[in-house]
């Protein structure tokens, strides 16, 4: 389910959009480095959960500054923004937001998944296409990462099966059935995705959620 009524979704691109762009060309912020102080600032939480404030309420240059600003670095602008000037950073911070949007998955995770750099690098051919084609391909990359969330959180997480059966006290054999996608992790009782969850540094939301 969507945090946010689509009709903010138009909103929500040009704002992050416009961010990565400011930060990047602007501010010179690498931008996977802007990413990381754009989740850590709590910017990419409220983000995806809404917030009209950020998502709406504010331009890009202003949402950039204030992350930046959050994570205590003193910005100087390089050199002005072209309004109607589209890098590949504005792409790239564009469909971002529209694959957060569009597959309801947080901005930590998708981070795991496939960097800002990587990201920008698929500018061409891409950035002329329709943006579900960049989404079915990052689709495609979580499907390579492991057939269920708790699979990848826990590859990602460089955890043996044995290993996070230890550490969380999950039987292994119970482990194995909910990383198959045989039982459903989101039925399980809340004590065994809280402490999954923990031993792999994520939210119960974050483990329990899929890609069709």
């Amino acid at each position: 389910m969507t945090a946010y009524h689509e009709t903010y979704l138009s909103d929500a691109m040009e704002c992050l959009g416009e961010a990565f762009d400011a930060a990047v060309n602007s501010y010179g912020v690498q931008a996977d480095r802007f990413y990381e102080m754009f989740q850590a600032g709590g910017f990419a939480e409220r983000f995806q959960s809404g917030d009209a404030s950020v998502i709406s309420g504010i331009t890009g240059r202003d949402l950039a500054e204030r992350v930046i600003s959050k994570a205590g670095l003193t910005f100087v602008c390089d050199k002005e923004m072209i309004a109607f000037d589209r890098t590949p950073e504005f792409w790239a911070g564009w469909v971002l937001a529209y694959y957060q949007y569009s597959r309801c998955q947080s901005f930590r995770v998708i981070h795991k998944v496939i960097t800002m750099d990587a990201l920008t690098s698929l500018y061409r051919p891409y950035h002329e296409a329709d943006e579900e084609k960049v989404c079915e391909l990052i689709d495609g990359k979580f499907r390579e990462s492991g057939r269920t969330s708790l699979q990848r959180m826990r590859r990602w997480k460089g955890l043996s099966q044995s290993g996070l059966a230890k550490a969380s006290s999950v039987g292994i054999r119970t482990l194995q059935q909910y990383e198959l996608g045989n039982r459903e992790l989101i039925k399980a009782s809340y004590e065994t995705v809280r402490r999954l969850s923990a031993c792999l540094d994520c939210t119960p939301d974050e483990l329990c959620a899929e890609i069709d």
